[in-house]
């Protein structure tokens, strides 16, 4: 066995670590330290395990060869039994508060604002929660939902997992990588992102006007976005044979997008939610098909040549951001903007959410929700997504399409939703 106390370099080598790591762990305290001329390691400290409430059964003895430089220059070896105990993960809340009420180096006045902080914001999150049960997931609903500064719940957390992992209750450290929200000087959340903005209802008109009126080719592909709800990348890699129209949909299995700076290409969509059944309303069928047999090729939205779609930067200049500028509209206008208004006017319309999600492709939903959603993608569109479809194409389209067909009155017991869609949207003033 070697010296009970060593320097910091020869304990260094007799535990095969670098100096620096060690030097690392003496000051995050991890070390017993004895002072004499210079600070001298307690090995037979280091080594010792100590019994303490968590420790509950003695799971097994191993002995371990150690090899150390003695004094005289000679490589010797030594045999120490270490002693594996099985541990009980402690609760957190009782871990953190033994943990700052053990440290020596932190001022009382400190010391008592985190215990109070911890009681009264914590307490409810990490009460009756075990450590080794805590997800990344849970951290953020807590990061999200804790009240207070969050200075000192993050001081509180990410200090109490190191602890519970050097103390081997845990195995990975779950608060690493967390992004903690920032306050300014008067306590008001720092948003970095800011809120989309959606044109006013006249400005909205005044664009569907402009599409309906002008002499574009490919308006068509605009006011069928505004109308299935697509994506730019996923309306331009549809197929003319993707479209089904007896029954009104089209497949979108494949996405043509910038693969790289200056160069685009097509390429699956992003998640298996994306593949789908996008169901757009029977009156603008015949738009579509006229638009279709302008172009050439095999595209839904082919350039000139046919041979492939229009460029995705071209096609969001010249059919939004240029026409947004030239009608002098307050927002930026672009693809993404008419995937959010279908969004918003379908909720507002009563379609229910799932069915929405389903529509668009959305992959943000619970388990639960996701067997709701795997069912509807199974069947057609329902009343209210048929009626607010119907509403939609002619508030887009405006006189270019017949007025929809009136529908059968829904069975006895049914609740029918009158949705008159351009009549509310007329009563908004901002979407």
């Amino acid at each position: 066995m070697p010296d009970r106390f060593l320097t910091m370099r020869e304990f260094a080598e007799h535990i095969g670590k670098s100096l620096s790591t060690v030097y690392n762990w003496k000051y995050k305290g991890y070390l017993p330290i004895v002072r004499f001329n210079k600070d001298m390691v307690d090995v037979e400290s280091f080594f010792e395990i100590r019994e303490g409430e968590s420790m509950t059964k003695r799971s097994g003895i191993s002995v371990i060869k150690r090899k150390y430089k003695a004094k005289d220059g000679t490589v010797k070896t030594y045999k120490y039994k270490k002693i594996t105990v099985s541990k009980t993960c402690p609760i957190f809340y009782d871990y953190a508060k033994r943990l700052i009420e053990s440290k020596v180096d932190v001022k009382a006045v400190t010391k008592e604002k985190l215990l109070t902080y911890l009681d009264n914001h914590l307490k409810k999150f990490f009460d009756k929660i075990p450590a080794d049960e805590i997800t990344r997931d849970y951290l953020r609903y807590v990061i999200a939902n804790c009240e207070g500064r969050p200075e000192e719940a993050k001081q509180i957390i990410t200090n109490t997992f190191a602890e519970l992992v050097w103390d081997d209750y845990i195995q990975k450290d779950v608060s690493q990588g967390l992004k903690w929200p920032k306050y300014d000087k008067n306590g008001e959340r720092i948003v970095k992102r800011k809120e989309k903005q959606l044109p006013t209802y006249d400005e909205l008109m005044q664009f569907y006007h402009y599409m309906q009126t002008c002499k574009k080719p490919m308006t068509y592909v605009v006011l069928f976005m505004f109308c299935a709800g697509t994506s730019r990348s996923e309306t331009l890699g549809l197929h003319k044979s993707d479209f089904n129209f007896d029954e009104c949909y089209a497949v979108v299995n494949k996405a043509y997008t910038i693969v790289k700076k200056g160069t685009s290409g097509l390429t699956t969509t992003k998640n298996k939610y994306r593949d789908r059944k996008v169901y757009f309303p029977r009156s603008i069928v015949p738009i579509l098909q006229k638009g279709m047999k302008s172009r050439k090729g095999i595209w839904f939205a082919g350039d000139d040549t046919g041979k492939k779609p229009i460029d995705p930067n071209n096609f969001s200049t010249r059919y939004f951001s240029d026409i947004g500028k030239k009608l002098k509209i307050s927002v930026n206008i672009s693809t993404h903007m008419a995937r959010h208004i279908y969004i918003t006017e379908a909720i507002n319309a009563g379609v229910p959410p799932t069915e929405v999600m389903r529509q668009v492709g959305h992959r943000d939903l619970t388990m639960i929700m996701r067997v709701y959603t795997h069912y509807m993608a199974q069947s057609k569109p329902s009343q209210k997504m048929s009626d607010f479809m119907d509403n939609m194409a002619a508030t887009v389209f405006g006189q270019q399409i017949d007025a929809p067909t009136p529908r059968p009155p829904a069975p006895k017991g049914h609740k029918v939703i009158s949705v008159d869609f351009t009549a509310k949207l007329a009563k908004k003033e901002v979407y």
